[in-house]
């Protein structure tokens, strides 16, 4: 007589029990976003996220992770506005700066989506930056994002090319370096946050500033 096998444990799945799921998660990073942003990557516990949240300690780990893991997702959330997966530049808005052919109005619609982008993540961005002296997690992490500013330049750059000859004497990896220090959250943090500037002020500025410094001048009507 044959032994009766061991009872399986089966994980019921339904389409409820994911919604629930993202649900929670996404309660569980802007809990944790907010955090960041207020008190400091440093300053802030898995504990404190939890209760922000309203989950226990052990649901945080479950459904996200450890606080570097809840800090990317923080900060490319703010990027992106949303927890869609799909690339910031598959987007709509990047979509357009790509297929505008006057490349002045490119650089205006660039320079436009970076304002928006900068007002969602400067307070995430400078959590990250305070704490990549202490945390070795976190400055790989704030390494990552130097590279991916990097290439975000390059990227443009070699769109914008394609519409127009850059300035006289510039040439494509200048026009990278220029574009990528423009490009660094510093200067919204400065302008907009310490001196008060609207994000519309600081993107006409920005797409001034990088008109006068990657193009040639405008044609005369």
């Amino acid at each position: 007589m044959s032994s009766p096998k061991p009872a399986v444990k089966r994980t019921i799945d339904s389409p409820l029990r994911r919604e629930q799921a993202a649900l929670t998660r996404r309660r569980i990073v802007a809990a944790a976003s907010a955090l960041f942003a207020e008190r400091g990557y440093l300053r802030t516990s898995i504990e404190d996220i939890a209760e922000a949240a309203g989950v226990g300690r052990a649901t945080v780990f479950k459904a996200v992770g450890g606080k570097p893991v809840l800090l990317k997702l923080a900060f490319d959330i703010a990027i992106a506005g949303d927890d869609a997966p799909v690339p910031v530049r598959e987007r709509p808005e990047a979509k357009r700066v790509e297929t505008e052919s006057d490349p002045y109005a490119a650089v205006e619609l660039f320079c436009r989506g970076v304002a928006e982008r900068a007002s969602r993540m400067a307070p995430i961005y400078w959590s990250i930056v305070e704490a990549a002296g202490a945390d070795d997690q976190v400055r790989r992490l704030a390494e990552e994002l130097d590279v991916q500013r990097d290439r975000g330049s390059e990227l443009f750059l070699a769109n914008l090319v394609q519409k127009s000859p850059l300035r006289p004497g510039l040439d494509r990896r200048l026009a990278a370096q220029i574009l990528s220090v423009h490009l660094e959250p510093a200067a919204f943090r400065t302008l907009v946050l310490r001196h008060g500037w609207t994000v519309d002020r600081f993107a006409a500025w920005l797409a001034d500033t990088l008109t006068h410094q990657l193009l040639p001048p405008r044609p005369a009507p």
